[in-house]
């Protein structure tokens, strides 16, 4: 009897200041089949580590690093991470955000690309979640709290946030990730690869995409992250969104900038040009309480 070909999987993440996030990371990723789930700490002071590796005691397929660079170069420290895997004999590997859950099953997705596939790109598109407008901290429960998505009619650019016709929320960005027996190189934001396969996988998955869970995180993004990415910056259009935050923050706009990026009681963003309504959709609740039932099933674990 032929044995049943399998492709060793791996999901990657550089994560910082993300605690809230990271029991239903866990769950959702372990919950679709990867083989090992690859966390780089870089410099949590919120507890992230911590809880990450209460986990990765828990299951061995839960694996946490430390950032070893000064500096925060995320292209560089995803690409090590990715080539390292690839030379351990993982095939499958999916960068993501804190803030993305890829809906992939990979056990399907080994079973379609089969043994004797050429490398491949695996490509994914965010569907853009929104919270509620109350909720101002980043909390565990707020997460099952988020029940929008913005509508793929209203997706924005980098020109149309920083004008203010569209909110962040609405920013609509592709993802990439590889099925490779070879050297890859993911763009910064790994948004498309610079050096690896060229054939594409047929299928596209979702990515639901939370980019703003808080009020709190206008703060995180514009007071903690900007000025790592600032040492670093290339060009104008190069993390444009921390450089937004910043400069809102600066301007005494945090307030706007919530109530254009968050839910109010009736669907809606507030935007100087009018309220935009948004889409009812319950899939990101639904997977926060699947991961975290899953999570709980394989680790003992329980985060509510």
């Amino acid at each position: 009897m032929r044995s049943r070909w399998r492709a060793r999987s791996a999901a990657i993440c550089v994560i910082r200041n993300a605690a809230d996030l990271v029991p239903v990371l866990c769950g959702h990723y372990l919950h679709a089949g990867f083989n090992r789930l690859e966390f780089l700490d870089d410099g949590s002071t919120d507890g992230t580590g911590e809880i990450l590796h209460r986990i990765a005691a828990a299951t061995r397929k839960v694996i946490v690093r430390n950032n070893p660079l000064d500096v925060f170069d995320q292209r560089a420290l995803i690409n090590e991470m990715a080539n390292r895997l690839i030379g351990d004999g993982y095939r499958i590997i999916f960068p993501f955000d804190c803030d993305e859950f890829w809906l992939v099953d990979v056990a399907t997705l080994a079973k379609a690309i089969g043994p004797w596939s050429s490398d491949l790109v695996i490509r994914g598109k965010w569907a853009n979640f929104v919270q509620m407008r109350e909720h101002h901290v980043s909390t565990p429960a707020a997460l099952a709290d988020i029940r929008y998505r913005v509508a793929a009619e209203d997706a924005a650019d980098m020109e149309d946030v920083i004008n203010w016709r569209r909110g962040f929320v609405s920013s609509q960005q592709s993802k990439s990730a590889v099925f490779s027996r070879s050297t890859v190189a993911f763009s910064k934001g790994q948004h498309v690869l610079d050096e690896g396969p060229e054939a594409v996988h047929a299928e596209q998955f979702p990515i639901l995409h939370v980019p703003l869970r808080s009020a709190g995180e206008i703060l995180l993004r514009g007071q903690d992250h900007e000025p790592r990415r600032a040492m670093v910056r290339s060009s104008f259009i190069e993390s444009w969104q921390s450089r937004f935050f910043a400069e809102a923050l600066q301007d005494g706009k945090a307030d706007a900038v919530w109530r254009a990026n968050s839910a109010d009681e009736h669907g809606q963003l507030d935007l100087p040009g009018g309220p935009v309504a948004l889409v009812p959709d319950d899939r990101f609740r639904q997977t926060v309480a699947a991961a975290l039932q899953h999570l709980e099933a394989v680790t003992g674990l329980r985060f509510d």
